[in-house]
C-alpha cells in the first residue's frame, strides 16, 4: 500500500474497520479509537455537521460559548456564588462580574479588539492601563484606600494581590480579607472606574477627598436602604462634589435626624392624559405619619401636579403640628410656593 492510502482502503466489504491492516500502520491505542468510529452500512454522502448545535448547523451563540469555555479553562477558578449574594448594589455586582471576565473596556482591552488609544493610565501615567493596574496598583486607588483607612478604618489591598489578572487578584482579596471587606474594596473600585470615565469623557477633575466622601456616603446610604436589590445612586451634593450629572431622581430615601420629619411628594402624568399627585410624611425611623394622593384635571402638567402635591403635603404637616420638617421632591424645578 502506498503512503497516500485512503480511508476507504481500511474498511472491509462488510463496512467494518480492518483493524489488522490499521495496526500495521498505527499504534494499537489509536487503532482502538478508530474502531469506535461508527460506519454506516449504506453509502451516504458526506456532510458538514456542527456538533455543538442540536440541528447540526453552526450558530454564533454556540461558537461564542465554545470560546468562552476555552477561555474560562485558562483562567484561575473564582467562585461567583458569593458575588451574587453579597450585600452590594446590583451595578457593582455586574461591574465585578465584567471585570472578572475581562469585560471592562480598559485601554489595554480596547487595543486587543483593535481600538487604538493612548495606553497611559489617566491617574498615574503608567504606560499600560489594565484592570489589574487600575484597581490594585494605581497610586490614585491606593491613596483613596489609605485615606478611607485613616478616616473610617477601611481595609487595604493585601500584599498577595500582585497577580496579572483582576480575577486572580479578587480571589486573593477574598482569601485574605473575607467577603465583607472585599465588598468594601469593590465599592472603591467602582468609583475609581466611574471617576476614570468622567476624566476621559467629560474632562472633570477629582481629588482623593471627593472620592472618599462619595464612597462613604454611598455605602452608608446603601445600608440605610437595607435592600440589596434596589437601584442605588449616590446622593452627595452635586455642586459640592462637581458631579452635576448625578441624578437626584435615582437617589434612595434617607431618614431625617431624630425630631425632624421628612415630607416627600411627587406628581404623575399617565399615557392616557390622567394626572395625579401623592405625598408621604415620615419620621426618623421611616414610619409614615401621614400619606395622601388624588387625581387632578387631565390638562394639568406634571410640574403643576407636583406643586399641588407639595401644597397638600405642607397642609398635612401643619395639620399634624409638626415642629420641624424637611421637604424633598424629585423635580428640582418645582416652586416652593403655590
Amino acid at each position: 500500500m502506498n503512503n497516500l492510502a485512503r480511508v476507504v482502503e481500511f474498511i472491509t466489504e462488510d463496512k467494518e474497520w480492518n483493524i489488522p491492516l490499521l495496526s500495521s500502520f498505527l499504534p494499537w491505542d489509536i487503532c482502538l479509537k478508530i474502531s469506535k468510529i461508527f460506519l454506516p452500512k449504506k453509502d451516504v454522502d458526506d456532510e458538514v455537521f456542527w456538533a455543538l448545535s442540536p440541528d447540526g448547523n453552526y450558530s454564533v451563540k454556540s461558537g461564542a460559548q465554545l470560546l468562552i469555555n476555552q477561555k474560562i479553562g485558562l483562567n484561575p477558578s473564582v467562585e461567583y456564588l458569593w458575588l451574587w449574594k453579597a450585600n452590594l448594589s446590583p451595578k457593582i455586582k455586574k461591574f465585578l462580574w465584567k471585570a472578572c471576565n475581562d469585560g471592562l473596556p480598559t485601554k489595554a482591552r480596547l487595543e486587543q479588539v483593535h481600538v487604538f488609544t493612548p495606553q497611559q493610565c489617566e491617574f498615574c501615567g503608567c504606560s499600560l492601563e489594565t484592570a489589574s493596574h487600575l484597581f490594585f496598583q494605581c497610586r490614585f486607588t491606593i491613596d483613596i484606600l489609605h485615606q478611607l483607612e485613616a478616616d473610617y478604618g477601611w481595609p487595604q489591598i493585601p500584599s498577595s494581590a500582585i497577580l496579572g489578572s483582576f480575577r486572580a487578584n479578587l480571589q486573593c482579596c477574598v482569601d485574605a480579607l473575607g467577603i465583607p471587606k472585599t465588598c468594601q474594596l469593590a465599592v472603591v473600585w467602582w468609583f475609581v472606574w466611574f471617576t476614570r470615565n468622567k476624566v476621559i469623557f467629560s474632562q472633570e477633575a477629582f481629588n482623593v477627598r471627593q472620592i472618599c466622601i462619595l464612597v462613604h456616603k454611598f455605602l452608608a446610604e446603601w445600608h440605610v436602604c437595607g435592600d440589596n436589590t434596589a437601584r442605588i445612586q449616590t446622593r452627595s451634593d452635586p455642586q459640592l462634589l462637581g458631579l452635576n450629572s448625578l441624578s437626584r431622581r435615582c437617589a434612595p430615601w434617607v431618614p431625617p435626624p431624630e425630631g425632624v420629619f421628612k415630607v416627600n411628594f411627587d406628581g404623575s402624568k399617565y399615557s392616557d392624559g390622567r394626572t395625579s399627585f401623592g405625598f408621604v410624611i415620615r419620621n426618623h425611623a421611616g414610619e409614615a405619619l401621614l400619606t395622601g394622593c388624588n387625581s387632578l384635571p387631565s390638562d394639568w402638567s406634571i410640574t403643576q401636579a407636583e406643586a399641588f402635591g407639595l401644597w397638600e403635603a405642607i397642609k398635612g404637616a401643619c395639620f399634624c403640628n409638626l415642629p420641624r420638617i424637611i421637604i424633598e421632591g424629585e423635580d428640582l424645578e418645582t416652586p416652593l410656593g403655590y
